[in-house]
């Protein structure tokens, strides 16, 4: 099957009816679309349609092809001076941003963003745009960590081989957290960051699971 389904890519040919398009514009590409007619469409949530056809997943093909087919309202227009590298981009910090806004970031908190990926980066960088004071990136991959901390992050804290409770106390004392964070997000799906960040977090903070998790997890006794 094909994959692909963070992309940009330029008009070719539109339907009769589409009026905010023409040949030869940029645009970013949404990769879910929806049955449109499901209580969950109508209510706004449309990326929770059961019947949602999302590229790259079985047995959708994705988006890197030469061409591909989508409503209009899925295309978003790109300015000029966005290329479409940037605009593959739109996608993934769309993600990072509903993230956010499910972990309830606002002014003035701190953040704990275990993976340093591309999903965790933006998970960073968007935290620090609504209004994070203290933003710290967690990995194992210290090349990550580095770049991170240059991008976005205030702080960075590499992960270990140690108990959930022992990373979690090293991580509060090092970054000063005083008693927990007050929001973690975990962009890993990894059980020991999983583990570890449920300690991390404050009592009555928030927390947001954003990777996929591919095991059952087990948490030890608080």
């Amino acid at each position: 099957m094909v994959l692909g389904h963070e992309s940009a890519g330029v008009i070719h040919s539109v339907g009769q009816a589409v009026k905010s398009l023409k040949p030869g514009d940029k645009v970013a590409m949404e990769p879910g679309v929806p049955c449109r007619r499901c209580t969950m469409c109508k209510v706004g949530k449309y990326n929770l349609c059961p019947d949602i056809k999302f590229a790259a997943t079985p047995p959708i093909d994705g988006t890197l092809a030469k061409y591909y087919l989508l409503p209009e309202d899925f295309c978003y227009k790109l300015a000029e001076h966005v290329s479409l590298e940037e605009g593959a981009l739109v996608e993934p910090t769309s993600v990072a941003v509903h993230v956010c806004k499910q972990a309830e970031i606002k002014p003035g908190v701190s953040v704990v963003v275990y993976g340093a990926g591309p999903v965790g980066l933006l998970c960073c960088a968007v935290s620090r745009v609504f209004g994070a004071r203290k933003v710290v990136s967690v990995d194992i991959n210290e090349e990550r960590l580095k770049f991170v901390k240059r991008y976005a992050a205030t702080h960075i804290f590499v992960n270990q081989k140690e108990s959930a409770e022992q990373s979690a106390e090293r991580l509060i004392k090092e970054c000063d957290l005083g008693k927990g964070a007050d929001c973690v997000i975990d962009a890993s799906g990894a059980a020991p960051c999983i583990q570890a960040g449920i300690h991390v977090l404050r009592v009555g903070g928030t927390y947001c699971q954003a990777g996929m998790v591919s095991q059952a997890i087990a948490f030890s006794s608080w």
